[in-house]
């Protein structure tokens, strides 16, 4: 069963409430950065180099949320 969930409605309600953060690959980064512009247009966005960048940077993925958490982004 291929079920489409549509959450825009969620994400802009969180976008709006509380800080929030979109993080995406950068091979993703165009159309991430769109929808995210659309559906949250309070978020920041930021990007990561590869898949599970966490793993692979963690010190540039944990830069980015640091700076993200603390406002000096």
């Amino acid at each position: 069963m291929n079920v489409a969930t549509d959450l825009s409605g969620a994400a802009a309600a969180a976008a709006a409430a509380v800080p929030t953060m979109l993080m995406a690959r950068d091979d993703w980064a165009e159309d991430a950065q769109r929808w995210t512009q659309a559906n949250m247009p309070g978020a920041s966005f930021a990007t990561m180099p590869h898949h599970m960048g966490f793993v692979t940077d963690p010190t540039g993925f944990n830069g980015t949320i640091r700076s993200f958490a603390t406002g000096s982004e």
